[in-house]
């Protein structure tokens, strides 16, 4: 516990030091997207470097277990796969930011990351047949990554979404794992580096996280996310993992709900949903006549409530399908709120 506590006061540290010096004048500072003529919000001309803090983190956090719980690492490969997925994301979506890459491109990286989790035997395993376990690791990375993605689109959003969702990874984790392990360190250092980075993200924004974090974020979250809900056998009660998809929904229902908003309204009008546009549900709750600060909060607040119901379900040693339906329709409830506003609310002309 106490290597704990230094490691939590160093990453606090360190994040300030890492956000403050890379806004300061210099190359990093001019990091700004490559593709300024796509439709945004707000300004696309600051800063993108939320992602390297993210991923300074995330190395430090690595490092400090190497040195300080080396007895700890077992010949389980999963360490190396989530350096190497991680570094993947990161560096894709850097490359994104500096040079810019078609949406194939990144899909395929995507698809890259999916294939490499389940080779390495870290893929879904939930379904007693690897032709649905292999199919929904794939859906699952590519999702998640383009769903933090898409999210992005409005000041503190996917920040603050993103660190309601590792905490509660990580409060999971901690009650079922006696242990403290990689995925705890990691996952500690990057939920300070997000909360931090909430100081320049929140609205108005100083800086954005660009794609080298929303894909940094994806791929990490992603394989957290099998490792401690796809795959938690403490709570595993069937053959068929419907606990596991609705806690999944739930604790993913502000991500899910705004990546299907837009797909739909998108496709629907003869467009790709790979093109950006003010179609969102923030958008439109921003069209409602909510500042952006309370749009943050509104998101906030339903991801807080639907990870606590998540939580709850994980626990629920008599969960049945009665209480599947329940729940699955407390699901469709949220979504069905937050589409609505896209048919309620229109942007003034």
């Amino acid at each position: 516990m106490k290597l704990l506590i230094l490691f939590s006061i160093c990453s606090i540290i360190i994040s300030f030091i890492s956000f403050s010096s890379l806004l300061k004048k210099g190359k990093l500072a001019q990091l700004k997207k490559t593709n300024d003529k796509g439709e945004r919000w707000a300004s696309q001309r600051k800063p993108i470097i939320g992602g390297i803090g993210f991923y300074i983190l995330f190395i430090f956090s690595i490092l400090f277990y190497l040195i300080f719980e080396f007895s700890k690492i077992t010949k389980d490969n999963s360490f190396w796969i989530l350096l190497l997925i991680s570094s993947l994301g990161f560096f894709s979506g850097l490359w994104d930011d500096l040079k810019g890459s078609t949406p194939r491109v990144k899909l395929l990286i995507q698809i890259l990351i999916g294939v490499i989790i389940i080779s390495s035997g870290n893929g879904v395993s939930s379904f007693n047949s690897n032709w649905m376990n292999y199919p929904i690791t794939i859906f699952w990375v590519v999702s998640l990554m383009n769903s933090i993605n898409m999210l992005d689109n409005m000041d503190a959003i996917t920040t603050s979404v993103s660190s309601v969702i590792i905490a509660s990874l990580l409060a999971i984790s901690l009650y079922f794992d006696n242990s403290i392990t990689l995925y705890t360190y990691s996952s500690i250092g990057i939920l300070i580096a997000l909360i931090i980075f909430l100081k320049w993200n929140w609205n108005p924004s100083k800086m954005y996280m660009g794609d080298n974090g929303s894909q940094f974020l994806g791929a990490f979250i992603a394989f957290i996310g099998i490792k401690v809900l796809w795959n938690n056998n403490y709570s595993h009660i069937s053959d068929f993992p419907i606990k596991e998809i609705v806690a999944i929904l739930l604790a993913f229902i502000a991500m899910i709900s705004d990546t299907a908003t837009v797909t739909i309204n998108r496709l629907r009008a003869g467009k790709s949903p790979f093109i950006g546009g003010r179609d969102h549900t923030t958008h439109h709750l921003s069209y409602l006549g909510l500042t952006e600060r309370q749009v943050a909060l509104t998101f906030i607040s339903i991801s807080i409530i639907a990870n606590i119901c998540a939580f709850y379900i994980i626990f629920d040693t008599h969960f049945t399908v009665l209480k599947s339906i329940i729940w699955l329709l407390v699901a469709s409830l949220i979504f069905g709120c937050l589409y609505s506003t896209t048919i309620i609310a229109k942007p003034k002309k």
